[in-house]
């Protein structure tokens, strides 16, 4: 009966510590200031298969001097200018290097259309940007969503100026990652991202009146909608074409496509993190040629500032992963030349206490 009771009362923290750092960071990087320093909102055009002329865009801070661009992208039902996004780019301006703040599409209210897990579009054409063409290496850190689309462009692209990706709690497997969320324990964390997805859309649905255009969610009562799923019945599959949901997770789940990496990639999970279950990620991270490290300090894209990764001296989330990106992009190391770059060696999986 005894141990019993210690292994409930052992649940119970690490149940509440994971709980406590996927908010206490949230509530607190309110007071997040944006950078100082050059700033300025940022687009960039391409062609949309289904919408035709689109755009990306974001907040691109113009480092004096730099040679090297961080691409930030931010999860699912926010923005480029959640607290996450801000306490990376603080660090990665001092630091030296320029910062784009890349925008899901859609997400900042600007695209008469919304997005996906799976489109890296506006991320390859972030990539092609004349504007951006002096930043001679580039490197792509993901949150959450983000850190699924982050991990889709590192399997995908052969700009020879990218050197590496970085996940934070990415949704490998978004079949596993809806289930949990759509549970009723999750019910805070859902109806929070699903009421961003709503103003992401109602703003994308404005956004295409204003230009002429059709969304297949104009005449959906999106506020009734109460499930992930459900979201991605309504929201997802007629805009890009999936048969159901259940085709649209099997498609654009990256877990399966991390063995064809084209680039160094790291994903950083937390153990107990209430988003993303652990479970849903271990089968793909040691599968393919992707660094790896699950802490069992941390919550969903929230850790604690003594974070050691194992990537130098600087402890913290931003610092570990800065300090891996310079790893890479080491003189010792090749430098990226394509589709063909050799990743033999890259895979490693790590469980930090």
């Amino acid at each position: 009966m005894e141990s019993r009771h210690k292994i409930q009362y052992a649940f119970k923290r690490r149940w509440l510590y994971s709980h406590y750092w996927t908010l206490f960071p949230h509530l607190s990087g309110r007071f997040i200031k944006e950078p100082s320093g050059p700033r300025r909102d940022w687009t960039t055009g391409f062609k949309d298969p289904v919408m035709g002329e689109s755009f990306a865009s974001g907040v691109l801070h113009e480092t004096p001097g730099a040679e090297t661009l961080v691409v930030i992208i931010h999860g699912l039902g926010s923005g480029p200018g959640v607290s996450y996004v801000l306490r990376a780019a603080h660090h990665f301006i001092k630091t030296g290097h320029a910062v784009l703040r890349l925008s899901h599409r859609g997400a900042d209210a600007l695209a008469p259309d919304y997005y996906n897990s799976a489109l890296t579009r506006d991320l390859h054409a972030a990539m092609d940007a004349e504007d951006l063409a002096q930043y001679s290496k580039r490197y792509v850190l993901g949150y959450s969503l983000g850190g699924h689309l982050a991990m889709r462009f590192a399997t995908e692209t052969s700009h020879p100026k990218v050197w590496a990706a970085a996940a934070v709690c990415p949704p490998l497997d978004l079949a596993g990652c809806q289930t949990a969320l759509d549970a009723p324990k999750l019910n805070v964390y859902r109806r929070h991202c699903l009421a961003g997805l709503r103003r992401t859309v109602r703003a994308a649905e404005a956004r295409a009146r204003s230009v002429g255009r059709t969304l297949p969610t104009m005449g959906v009562d999106l506020s009734k909608i109460q499930t992930i799923k459900d979201w991605d019945e309504a929201v997802v599959v007629p805009r890009f074409g999936y048969r159901d949901a259940d085709d649209y997770y099997a498609s654009a789940s990256v877990g399966p496509r991390l063995k064809d990496l084209r680039r160094p990639a790291l994903v950083v999970a937390a153990t107990y993190d209430p988003m993303v279950p652990i479970e849903t990620l271990r089968p793909h991270l040691s599968a393919g040629p992707v660094v790896s490290v699950i802490t069992d300090k941390g919550g969903h894209v929230g850790f604690p500032s003594d974070l050691d990764l194992g990537f130098g001296p600087k402890l913290g989330l931003v610092e570990q992963i800065d300090a891996w990106f310079q790893i890479q992009s080491a003189p010792s190391r090749s430098e990226p030349s394509g589709p063909d770059i050799n990743m033999s060696g890259y895979g490693q999986y790590v469980q930090r206490e």
